[in-house]
């Protein structure tokens, strides 16, 4: 059994404690009384909440988790019993990769880091993280078996073994969990270990370990992304985020019909998933064939980005692109040495954010649907014009230390950033056409400036 099957059981636990159920508004919006919680809520609290607590085994060596139970990095065999019932923890190929990548250090409590990245309080994270580890020691004591792909497989045994003897990860079981285990009896053991052995026995092959996936797993996770429906393709993302490699990845776009489903322009949110799959791929020529398909090939080549309908170069439809297609193209190591782009007519572009292009010079935006637009740490940007964005209203200026021109002009900036004062090398600054209520006091220390236009 693994975590995915429970997430719906845990959301409705909670949604009966807390009495809540679901109703809708006069626009037809679901929404739950007395502050209960949808799945895909869950899933996400769930999710990152397991992803802080292998960052957090990782670089502490050791992690407590109340109802289920202590973790702890060791170069010693765990003991051998012979005849106790007792867990076997199996740590995920994910996470030996993470402990081995991971210097030492301390992070913040898990639920102060969740509540903190998904707004939410730290009450209603471990209201939801206590549930899990309910629900997850119900399982394992009811099944015998339990996978977190994150952190690995948990199995009862009342056999000695030695198998796990190079387990880097120990774990020790807290009290809730013994409870819960003094509790079975030595017919459910029996039973458990007869369907361990009838399983094994009936695999064609040998079982796959957790970092990857098998066929099974391969053909779920196509069939998922297949879907018309957003939270089974949020789904299939959990599954490889969690437990893919990058061979896998490679495997998911080969087969998944997403290339097929890209020329027939399916949809923007088809184009972000294969662009999260492609960049977890780590290989040039799916990449290469990936960005030519989307009409970004030719730009590394020319130093040049251009796209937009009044560029040749143009994508075959510029509703494709938004934030994430545009993120991962730049994390392209190959894409790093643009001097030059050039962006319009995207209407799905929503926020950008340009971060560590350390060769690029010039920078266009026009007509696009940006809300905001975030230029951190680009030492040789020296022209930005941003025209005709007409929902653009939040913006970052971040170390830019040689952008001299700047122009904002038709859009929808109410207040400039206070981080505008920084730019000390800043002669021309063009505000026309903006609904400005007024001009920031670091405005003052732009001590180049020589054009104001407002």
């Amino acid at each position: 059994m693994s975590l995915s099957k429970l997430i719906p059981q845990i959301a409705d636990n909670i949604n009966k404690a807390r009495g809540a159920r679901l109703d809708h508004d006069d626009c037809g919006h679901s929404y739950y009384t007395n502050g209960g919680i949808f799945q895909n809520q869950c899933k996400e609290i769930v999710r990152n909440f397991l992803d802080a607590a292998v960052l957090k085994l990782a670089t502490e060596k050791r992690l407590t988790l109340p109802l289920l139970g202590e973790f702890s990095l060791s170069d010693q065999p765990p003991p051998v019993t012979d005849g106790d019932l007792q867990v076997l923890f199996s740590p995920a190929p994910k996470l030996t990769r993470t402990i081995e990548g991971t210097p030492a250090g301390k992070t913040a409590s898990l639920k102060k880091e969740v509540a903190s990245e998904l707004y939410v309080t730290e009450k209603r994270v471990k209201e939801i993280t206590d549930e899990m580890q309910r629900s997850i020691c119900a399982a394992l004591v009811s099944s015998g078996e339990f996978a977190i792909q994150s952190l690995g497989k948990f199995r009862i045994t009342n056999e000695a073994s030695s198998k796990n003897a190079g387990s880097m990860v120990q774990f020790r079981a807290k009290p809730f969990l013994r409870d819960l285990l003094a509790k079975v009896t030595d017919k459910q053991i029996e039973r458990m270990v007869a369907k361990r052995a009838k399983k094994n026995s009936s695999r064609k092959k040998a079982a796959v370990s957790s970092g990857t996936l098998d066929r099974k797993r391969l053909a779920r996770v196509r069939k998922l992304l297949h879907s018309r429906d957003p939270e089974n393709v949020g789904m299939a993302m959990l599954v490889l985020e969690q437990i893919a490699l990058p061979e896998d990845y490679v495997a998911v776009f080969e087969t998944s019909g997403l290339m097929e489903r890209l020329l027939r322009a399916d949809s923007t949110e088809v184009v972000e998933v294969a662009a999260k799959i492609v960049a977890a791929t780590k290989n040039s020529s799916v990449q290469k064939r990936f960005w030519k398909l989307i009409g970004l090939g030719s730009s590394a080549k020319s130093r040049e980005l251009k796209i937009g309908k009044s560029y040749r170069s143009s994508v075959k439809d510029t509703n494709w692109i938004c934030a994430t297609t545009l993120e991962k193209f730049f994390l392209d190591t190959r894409n790093q040495s643009l001097n030059s782009i050039s962006i319009s007519s995207c209407s799905n572009l929503l926020d950008l954010r340009l971060a560590g292009l350390n060769q690029l010079s010039e920078l266009y935006l026009g007509s696009n649907g940006l809300n905001s637009l975030h230029l951190e740490y680009l030492p040789a940007l020296e022209n930005a014009e941003m025209r005709a964005c007409e929902k653009l209203s939040e913006l970052t200026l971040s170390s830019l230390e040689n952008l001299r021109k700047l122009t904002l002009d038709s859009c929808a900036i109410e207040t400039l950033p206070e981080d505008i004062g920084g730019l000390c090398s800043l002669h021309k600054l063009d505000l026309s056409s903006n609904p400005l209520k007024a001009l920031p006091k670091s405005i003052g220390q732009l001590s180049q400036l020589q054009t104001l236009n407002l």
